[in-house]
């Protein structure tokens, strides 16, 4: 884990939520015995509304048009067409063995990707007209400098960065029930908008459009809602999340996991830790006669 080595946001986040969990999944590769089952998980679900949405954003793009209202009909045309077209090979491509409720899961899809983009293009709490920047950019030979211990080198793919002319807003797209927020960012459990924050001013500056003010928001699909923005420019959580990030990668090089809850979920540091039944902060919330 020195400086060679190339993190992800998501390796990032692991470590800030747990080290413990950090250290079992990605340094001994443990993973939890899971039953065949029939029908997509929530991580195939997840990519399946990331390639819909990437590849009807992309052609809006290609068409010229704003995230505005008067567009939001013909998008969601779009998005139906794209959509036909990757459910079509979906359970190939994304090794999952399609359940005889297929038909009504691909529609179910259907519904929250129209009330994601009507969100999107109607949303007054964004800036519009909007135009989409830069689709799944990639991350790549970035280095992110942090206090003391210096830089580290990321990878990885930012889902969409749009621009109202004045200002860039990074969007990742969360497939669950929840986005982390500030108090999270704060509390040193995530990290991944700060990464991207920096990622892609750098990635804009690349691509000759350079943003003085850059911001970033989660969309949780299942619900269509956006998280407050988080700004660039707010240098006391900048400061912060870059703090805690430098001391959980020093806590890291130096052999040192130790699951040090800095949040609980109904008694686990992550809401689905697949390490709970073996971590000691989840042992020792159990009763007496579930820890013999």
């Amino acid at each position: 884990l020195g400086a060679k080595h190339t993190w992800s946001a998501s390796q990032l986040t692991e470590q800030g939520t747990c080290g413990f969990r950090f250290f079992a999944k990605r340094l001994l590769g443990l993973e939890a015995w899971k039953d065949p089952e029939i029908g997509m998980d929530i991580l195939q679900m997840g990519s399946i509304y990331h390639a819909i949405l990437e590849h009807t954003y992309k052609a809006i793009q290609q068409n010229g048009w704003t995230i505005s209202p008067e567009h939001t009909e013909a998008a969601i045309e779009l998005m139906r067409e794209k959509a036909q077209a990757i459910f079509a090979n979906a359970p190939e491509k994304y090794q999952f063995r399609s359940s005889a409720l297929w038909t009504q899961e691909q529609q179910n899809m259907l519904n929250k990707l129209e009330a994601f983009i009507t969100a999107d293009f109607t949303s007054d709490k964004l800036p519009a007209p909007r135009v989409p920047l830069l689709l799944e950019a990639k991350i790549e030979n970035f280095t992110l400098d942090l206090p003391e211990i210096g830089g580290i080198r990321i990878f990885g793919y930012i889902d969409r960065i749009d621009s109202d002319g004045n200002q860039a807003i990074v969007m990742d797209y969360k497939s669950g029930s929840s986005a982390p927020d500030k108090k999270e960012i704060e509390r040193g459990r995530n990290f991944q908008m700060i990464v991207y924050l920096y990622a892609g001013e750098t990635l804009l500056r690349k691509e000759n459009h350079p943003h003085t003010d850059i911001s970033g928001i989660f969309w949780t699909l299942n619900d269509s809602k956006n998280t407050k923005p988080i700004l660039k420019d707010d240098q006391k959580l900048m400061d912060t999340a870059l703090g805690h990030l430098s001391q959980q990668i020093a806590a890291s090089r130096e052999g040192n996991f130790s699951a040090e809850a800095n949040g609980l979920d109904d008694g686990k540091c992550y809401k689905y830790c697949d390490f709970a039944r073996m971590c000691r902060v989840s042992i020792m919330r159990r009763p007496a006669k579930d820890s013999q």
